[in-house]
């Protein structure tokens, strides 16, 4: 299994790469998809910041 930090860096780049999907994207429902992508990522990545590893 791959340390907190590791894991930590890899959600942090996917977030800056949707972030920049989600403001190329001319479509709604594809950029609706991204941001659900996005929020479950985010909550993701803070729960790892806080100590929770689920």
């Amino acid at each position: 299994m791959k340390p907190n930090i590791e894991i930590e860096a890899e959600l942090k780049e996917t977030v800056v790469n949707l972030e920049s999907k989600i403001e190329e994207c001319d479509d709604n429902e594809e950029r609706n998809l991204l941001m659900i992508d996005l929020y479950k990522i985010k909550r993701k990545l803070k729960n790892i910041q806080n100590g929770n590893s689920n």
